[in-house]
């Protein structure tokens, strides 16, 4: 996959210029046997900058008699002229699912299927000092990480004799039907 993002940021005052954003990336899923998935994420953000004018300098909340709000004024000349960054980043994810079939028959409801999912991901972006580039919105920043997330997730599915099927939009695995 690919994303790219073109943007002409022009302000009368502060700094204005161009941006062309290119995000090529590849995701390889994997699975294992019938229990366990994921996928694996590399890509490259390559980022390029023709920009001219001031810097806006902020002033923060609780200085200068600021109460409430940050203030703007023009700070010294921007950079100018090109620029570029690029960003190499990863990602890996992996989930896995048990569940549990309840015959009910209760009221309408015949069955109830119980879910335990548990997932891990990590997710790979290196230092790399932007202080030289142009600042117009979130692309132009990111963070250096290196951050593992992991959690369950609980569900509780109804089986009602009758009723139309909905495709969970949620799970990115197909559902076993009931038996």
């Amino acid at each position: 996959e690919y994303d790219v993002q073109a943007v002409n940021y022009w302000r009368q005052t502060g700094l204005s210029g161009q941006r062309l954003d290119i995000d090529p990336h590849l995701t390889v899923p994997w699975q294992l046997g019938n229990y366990l998935w994921g996928d694996g994420t590399v890509g490259f953000d390559e980022t390029i900058y023709e920009s001219s004018g001031d810097n806006l300098k902020i002033t923060p909340v609780g200085t200068q008699g600021l109460q409430y709000s940050n203030a703007l004024s023009l700070g010294g000349h921007g950079p100018g002229g090109f620029s570029h960054r690029e960003l190499p980043y990863a990602q890996f994810n992996a989930a896995t699912k048990i569940d549990k079939i309840y015959d009910l028959n209760w009221e309408s409801i015949s069955k109830v299927k119980h879910t335990i999912e548990p997932f891990f991901s990590y997710a790979y972006v290196p230092n790399i000092n932007q202080d030289d580039l142009p600042l117009f919105d979130q692309v132009d920043r990111y963070n250096a990480r290196s951050l593992f997330t992991y959690g369950i997730t609980s569900r509780l599915i109804a089986k009602i004799p009758g009723a139309a099927s909905i495709p969970n939009a949620q799970s990115e695995q197909p559902v076993a039907p009931f038996s």
